[in-house]
C-alpha cells in the first residue's frame, strides 16, 4: 500500500518531490525505551517574543552514585561515578549548551549530559533536535531563545555543542554571543553538517535505496526535495554553509569529524586555513558512531579542550571505559564494575 501511494505522488515529479521533503523534515517518533525521568526534566526556553523551543535540564540526584552504559554496534561505553568523585574541572558559573543532530533521541544525550556535568561541574543544557520544529528551520530558529537563556543566566564562559545538524544552531548562537557578550565562548561541533544537499543524498543512499519505493525515485527527484526544503523554510543554502560561517568567525573551535563518515565527511575541513579552528580527524567511525562518542581518542580529545587540560586517554574515571563487545577482557572487568 505504501508502494502505491509513493508511486502515485510520483506521477507528478513536484508531488514526489514535495512527499519526499515533507517525509524528511518531518518529526520523528522517538524510539528510545527506558526511563530517565529521573535524570531529567523537560522545560521551555522563550525569547522576548514568545518564541520558545523545548529542552532537558537535568535534576539533582540524591543517590551516593550513579552509574551507565549504551551500545552501539560492537563498542560498549560504561560510566560509574559518585559523590565523592571530584569534578576534574570545577567550574559552575560555566554554561554547557548541546545541540542533538536531527532525529538524534535528547533521551540518550541525556546519558552524555550527566557525564559532562559531573567531569565539568557547569550547568548543562540540551536542547531540541531541528526536526522538531514546525516549520523546519535547520535548527537556526534556535538562536534567539538560547540567545535569550545566555542574557539570563550570565555565565562567565560557554560551551556550544553542536551534534551533525545540531552544528548550525551552535555556530549560529556562538556568532551572536561574540557580538554581543565579552564572556568567552568555546564551540565544539561533532561530526558536523557542512552540506545538507550532500548529507541527503547520502543519507537516502545509505537509508532508502535499497527499498523497493527508491525504484520509482530518481536522484533528481531527491535533489528537488532538497531545493523545496530549503524555499519551505525560507533559507537557502547560504544560510547553512557551516564551513564558510565558522571560517569567518574568531570564536575558538573545535571539529571532531571522521574520514569514513559518509553524511558529513572531514574533508570540507581540511581545505579550511584557520589559526582558531582546530580539526580532530578519526578514521573508521561512521556517522553514529562519531555522534555517538564512542572512541576513546574521540572522547580524550572532547573533553580535553572542554576542561582546556590535557587528558589521558586511560583516565577512565573521566572518560569511562569503551570495550569492544568481542573482548572478553574487556567486558568482565565492566561486569564487576
Amino acid at each position: 500500500m505504501k508502494v502505491c501511494i509513493v508511486v502515485l505522488f510520483c506521477l507528478s515529479l513536484t508531488g514526489c518531490a514535495q512527499f519526499i521533503a515533507d517525509k524528511i523534515t518531518a518529526p520523528k517518533d522517538n524510539q528510545f525505551s527506558g526511563n530517565i525521568d529521573a535524570l531529567i526534566s523537560k522545560t521551555e526556553f522563550c525569547d522576548d517574543l514568545g518564541y520558545c523551543i523545548k529542552g532537558q535540564q537535568l535534576k539533582e540526584v540524591s543517590s551516593s552514585s550513579s552509574s551507565y552504559q549504551f551500545k552501539l554496534n560492537e563498542q560498549v561505553w560504561h560510566f560509574k561515578s559518585t559523590k565523592e568523585d571530584t569534578p576534574i574541572s570545577h567550574d559552575p558559573s560555566s554554561l554547557i549548551l548541546v545541540f542533538p543532530g536531527f532525529n538524534q533521541p535528547t533521551e540518550i544525550v541525556a546519558l552524555h549530559q550527566q557525564w559532562i556535568k559531573h567531569i565539568t561541574g557547569a550547568e548543562v543544557i540540551v536542547f531540541q533536535s531541528a526536526d522538531m520544529s514546525v516549520p523546519f528551520k535547520f535548527g537556526l530558529d534556535f538562536v534567539s531563545p538560547v540567545i535569550s537563556l545566555i542574557e539570563q543566566k550570565q555565565p562567565s564562559q560557554v560551551h556550544l555543542i553542536g551534534f551533525s545538524m545540531g552544528a548550525l544552531a551552535a555556530q549560529a548562537v556562538s556568532a551572536q554571543t561574540s557580538s554581543i557578550y565579552t564572556i568567552e565562548t568555546r564551540l565544539h561541533l561533532i561530526a558536523p553538517m557542512t552540506d545538507f544537499h550532500d548529507s541527503t543524498l547520502a543519507l537516502w543512499d545509505i537509508i532508502h535505496k535499497d527499498k523497493l519505493y527508491s525504484t520509482f525515485i530518481s536522484d533528481e527527484t531527491v535533489e528537488e526535495a532538497v531545493q523545496l526544503i530549503y524555499t519551505n523554510s525560507n533559507l537557502s543554502a547560504d544560510d547553512t554553509d557551516l564551513v564558510t560561517k565558522t571560517k569567518h568567525s574568531r570564536i575558538p573551535t573545535f571539529v571532531y569529524a571522521s574520514t569514513n563518515d559518509r553524511v558529513t565527511s572531514a574533508k570540507d575541513w581540511r581545505q579550511v586555513d584557520s589559526s582558531h579552528i582546530k580539526l580532530h580527524n578519526y578514521d573508521k567511525l561512521n556517522h553514529i558512531e562519531t555522534v555517538a562518542l564512542t572512541h576513546t581518542e574521540l572522547l580524550k580529545d572532547f573533553v580535553s579542550n572542554l576542561i582546556n587540560k590535557e587528558v589521558s586517554p586511560t583516565n577512565t574515571k573521566v572518560l569511562g571505559t569503551i570495550c569492544d563487545i568481542n573482548d572478553r577482557q574487556c567486558m568482565t572487568g565492566l561486569q564487576a564494575q
